[in-house]
């Protein structure tokens, strides 16, 4: 599928999701969309200082809107939903394309989604497959599951041969705190993982 095709797909649930946590009643919200070729930013930006209710790593599992009046306008037009399930139905998307995983970058008075045109494993550098692997997991967990080198592996689409590059991403966001062990007595075959939060 080609990037504007795709990426047109993961819009909407980006939008609703960052007008609802980034929308004050007083200052209206100015959504701003850059397309590349390679990928695109959305952003909001509020003239009203203040930090994002909701932390970039927590964008997922958390729901808060900073404008519940604005928030249950949107659900009535359809543009979101109660639960605000759309950006995980953009992730599962985007993992079962195996693109690379959205950045969410937050600051003090802005929330920017940058979407990734498609790239291969070996093409992804690694920052963004440390990214891939703390979303997965962040996926698998709110499924109730754990993510392990397999489900990775399919993830990124890998053969099994590539279990020595999977465990080396998971070893290195253990190692920066992106995601822990399940159990920590458990050995390193068939281990499982959650994000760093949920430990």
């Amino acid at each position: 599928m080609a990037f504007g095709g795709w990426c047109r797909t993961f819009l909407r649930p980006q939008f609703a999701k960052l007008s609802r946590t980034h929308s004050s009643n007083r200052i209206s919200w100015r959504p701003v969309l850059v397309p590349w070729s390679k990928s695109t930013t959305i952003a909001s930006k509020s003239p009203t200082p203040g930090n994002s209710l909701i932390s970039a790593d927590r964008i997922l599992d958390e729901r808060r809107a900073r404008n519940e009046k604005l928030a249950a306008t949107m659900r009535s037009f359809g543009l979101c939903e109660e639960r605000g399930r759309g950006l995980d139905k953009s992730l599962i998307e985007i993992e079962a394309q195996h693109l690379p995983a959205p950045d969410f970058i937050s600051s003090e008075n802005s929330m920017r989604v940058v979407l990734f045109a498609p790239k291969s494993f070996a093409q992804m550098s690694k920052a963004e497959k440390l990214r891939a692997c703390f979303f997965h997991c962040v996926l698998r967990w709110l499924t109730h599951d754990y993510m392990s080198n397999a489900t990775l592996r399919e993830r990124f689409s890998l053969p099994p041969e590539e279990y020595q590059a999977v465990s080396a991403i998971i070893a290195e966001s253990i190692k920066f705190d992106r995601i822990a062990p399940a159990d920590p007595d458990q050995g390193r075959r068939n281990a499982r993982c959650v994000p760093y939060w949920a430990a």
